[in-house]
């Protein structure tokens, strides 16, 4: 290992973000390291739901009021059909005035 003494933050900064650049192991190879145990726990957290009569009961809840929701998206299609539908008027007005 090099040890660099400098005077600056800046040169600080450099030096490290050098090392940062030049090493295998960055944020990537951090960052991939963490989606294994956070499956493991999301699973075993919902065995463990499910191991009780009372978690069995409260999944299975949940599922049935998931299933008989309103679809979510309903409100933002209905909006975004409306804009879409403004947009081509605008343009179809605006179409009819260039040709005049």
């Amino acid at each position: 290992m090099v040890t660099v003494q400098t005077d600056s933050f800046y040169d600080n900064y450099q030096v490290y973000d050098q090392a940062i650049r030049t090493s295998n192991v960055g944020l990537e190879g951090r960052m991939k390291n963490w989606l294994l145990p956070v499956i493991v726990l999301g699973v075993s957290g919902v065995g463990l739901a499910c191991a009780s009569d009372r978690g069995r009961r409260k999944v299975h809840s949940f599922f049935e009021r998931v299933s008989h929701a309103q679809d979510p998206l309903a409100e933002f299609n209905k909006a975004r059909d409306q804009q879409l539908a403004n947009i081509q008027q605008t343009l179809d007005q605006l179409s009819e005035a260039l040709e005049n």
